[in-house]
């Protein structure tokens, strides 16, 4: 599969999600012949529906790479109303060596005029990244305009693309990018594994109860959070360190952020474990919910939580049993002038 490709600007690494990861930088795109290029192509055409994307880019000397299965795979869905398509990426993988994982959803929109597809990405979504080393990951927001052709009865989208940092603007390396449109004949069990990908929203509204006035989380999967504590940060992204802090007890967590759960049934241990999450400049509230699986020898489940924004640490202690949840809530506000 192919390598995940970064290119580095200002101690930042931009990323972009391939649908197959391995070590070559050039993707190799099915060639076309005269015949099939000067293919009759109509505006009648649907792209409606589910894609695999193959992205080319340089890559850069020690650059993460992802184990070889299918947990690597992106793909886009999308909806083509006249002229004009909206869709959305969803990316999953694991970095090799068991240093961390990557997901993050990205929504696209732009037209198609029956010959090119002009893509741009709009918004992230959802970014977690828990690589053990690269920490201060952004995705590359992209513009391309795409040919669109028919192959072996396949539908393909195929150009280059430029691109930008989606927090820090900062240049992304170009490349290219290849859509494929699945088989007609696939089976409904690929089409339903895909889409739940996409129904993530759809289930926050359903996992998650807001309290209408005040904005802020009222139950989680049927358990009542807590008023809750109000973080002051300096940046937009933070880095998210969970630990055992007085002694391994054996309490099994998951830390739910904005309705995302960036870390699933773990058993939290003296060892730090980190996640890097984007503060969602959408919402009026950012929050980061405990979540308990157990009670552990000695109730109630009891967190360590290090939150850094880059200018400091804060250090918060969390509780939660299997009626109740704790949460911090997180303010955004400029970095100090030096």
């Amino acid at each position: 599969m192919q390598n995940l490709l970064f290119s580095l600007f200002f101690g930042l690494i931009l990323f972009v999600c391939n649908i197959s990861l391995t070590g070559q930088v050039n993707v190799n795109f099915p060639k076309k012949d005269k015949e099939e290029l000067t293919k009759i192509r109509t505006s009648n055409i649907d792209l409606s529906g589910i894609w695999q994307i193959e992205i080319s880019q340089k890559d850069w000397p020690g650059m993460p790479v992802f184990e070889d299965d299918d947990n690597g795979i992106a793909t886009a869905k999308i909806e083509h109303i006249g002229n004009r398509i909206t869709g959305r990426v969803s990316c999953n993988a694991r970095f090799a060596d068991k240093l961390g994982s990557l997901h993050y959803e990205k929504e696209f929109s732009g037209s198609f005029d029956g010959v090119t597809f002009f893509y741009k990405d709009k918004k992230v979504n959802g970014y977690r990244n828990n690589h053990k080393t690269m920490r201060r990951l952004e995705t590359c927001l992209k513009t391309a305009e795409l040919e669109f052709f028919i192959k072996d009865d396949h539908y393909y989208m195929e150009g280059s693309w430029s691109g930008y940092g989606h927090i820090s603007g900062g240049p992304c390396s170009p490349g290219k990018i290849l859509m494929k449109k699945l088989n007609p004949d696939v089976s409904e069990k690929e089409i339903q594994t895909f889409d739940v990908l996409f129904s993530k929203l759809t289930q926050k509204k359903k996992d998650i109860v807001i309290r209408k006035n005040k904005q802020t989380v009222k139950k989680l999967n049927g358990r009542k959070v807590s008023e809750g504590k109000q973080v002051t940060i300096r940046s937009n992204y933070i880095t998210i360190e969970v630990y055992d802090h007085k002694k391994n007890d054996g309490d099994i967590i998951s830390l739910n952020f904005n309705g995302d759960w960036i870390l699933n049934e773990h058993e939290i241990e003296k060892e730090k474990h980190v996640v890097d999450v984007f503060i969602n400049g959408d919402r009026d509230k950012n929050f980061l919910i405990l979540y308990a699986h157990n009670l552990g020898n000695v109730p109630p489940n009891t967190a360590g939580i290090i939150i850094d924004d880059g200018h400091r640490k804060q250090r918060f202690t969390l509780n939660s049993d299997l009626k109740h949840s704790d949460i911090l809530y997180f303010n955004v506000k400029e970095p100090k002038k030096k």
